[in-house]
């Protein structure tokens, strides 16, 4: 049986030992905060040296790459508003080539059409004295050569109505004496009728010489309007585009619908023309546009529509692709010019309906 000495003195030992086990324990506690401070902070030290370093590379890097490519952007863009000057250089030389080939082609078309106005025009005055069979046809198909210094003056052009009751006529003229060496025989009225656009074929020979009236006549239609005392010429003629072009200068605006290929043929024939002004385009329905004109804008198209129409008047001979694109070029140009013109000249009242040209052949509705 223990006695109370033994049980205090093991009390008193318990104790103390418990106190020294808390004692270690505050120590180790101290020690696991310290390491765990110290190991905190050298991870805190290698990540602020490695990390946060790889990061600012990396940003200063991707700073580099984006200024990098803004500047090869600025580049590009240069480059792309050089490029596209060169191409608007590219498209004024290849306008201006064209021009000079439909002079050319108009130059050659003026030579082979010189002997067909040739034949109708020696039977007229087979005996006139002093002039050769050569230079008669000359004389009425390219006025211009009768201002050489060995050959007799022209005489002055008559006015239109003298010219037609000349031609009705012919027979009540003195023999040997023409009236007017300017009036076109019957042959030559066959030959404009069956090829409009002959007149414009060479310098001189489409009446600029021989009828100075017809301005001043288109300008009188275009304020009267159609009238039977008044024989308008056919639209596809030089005479006619002059009523066509006087009769456009009147007008405040004008509406074309048509498809949006026919609107871009227009556009890509008249666009360079100076005062032509590219309007905004209205879409409609089956693929048809209308575009707003005005009067100035459509003086440009009636002119470009109609120096194509008579440059690429002359049918293929084969199946060449130059040929072919030419005849349809003279097709569109032909049926826009003519539609335009045949609207105008319905277009002389100060009120009415606006003028509208629309490029829409249908088939008859079914009943």
């Amino acid at each position: 049986m223990l006695r109370r000495g033994d049980i205090v003195s093991i009390v008193i030992d318990t104790k103390n030992e418990m106190k020294r086990s808390i004692d270690g324990l505050g120590t180790r506690v101290n020690d696991l905060e310290r390491d765990l401070r110290s190991a905190f902070t050298a991870e805190f030290a290698g990540l602020r040296e490695t990390a946060l370093a790889d990061l600012k590379s990396s940003q200063h890097e991707t700073r580099t790459s984006a200024y990098n490519a803004g500047k090869r952007a600025s580049e590009a863009v240069a480059a792309v508003a050089d490029l596209r000057r060169d191409v608007d250089r590219l498209h004024h030389g290849l306008e201006g080539l064209r021009e000079d080939v439909g002079k050319i082609l108009e130059a050659l078309q003026a030579v082979t059409r010189v002997p067909a106005a040739v034949g109708p025009a020696e039977d007229p005055y087979p005996g006139q004295a002093g002039t050769s069979t050569e230079c008669e046809p000359d004389s009425a198909v390219l006025p211009e050569q009768r201002q050489a210094p060995d050959q007799e003056p022209a005489p002055q052009a008559e006015p239109a109505d003298s010219k037609l009751s000349a031609d009705a006529s012919p027979e009540d003229d003195k023999p040997g004496v023409p009236t007017d060496l300017n009036a076109p025989t019957a042959g030559e009225e066959e030959a404009d009728q069956s090829t409009p656009g002959t007149e414009q074929s060479a310098p001189g020979s489409d009446g600029r010489e021989e009828d100075p009236d017809v301005p001043r006549a288109a300008l009188e239609a275009s304020e009267q309007g159609p009238s039977d005392s008044v024989e308008e010429p056919s639209p596809l003629t030089w005479k006619g585009r002059i009523w066509a072009v006087m009769r456009a200068g009147r007008v405040a605006s004008a509406t074309l619908v048509c498809h949006r290929d026919t609107w871009e043929f227009v556009a890509a024939q008249v666009g360079n023309h100076p005062h032509f002004r590219t309007p905004s385009l209205e879409e409609r329905e089956n693929g048809l546009v209308a575009a707003v004109l005005s009067g100035r804008s459509l003086v440009a198209m009636l002119l470009a529509l109609y120096r194509v129409a008579n440059v690429s008047m002359h049918r293929p001979d084969g199946e060449d692709t130059e040929e072919l694109v030419a005849y349809a070029d003279w097709a569109m140009a032909s049926q826009v010019y003519y539609a335009t013109a045949r609207v105008l000249s319905r277009a002389h009242y100060e009120e009415g309906d606006p003028v509208v040209v629309t490029i829409d052949s249908r088939v008859p509705a079914r009943a």
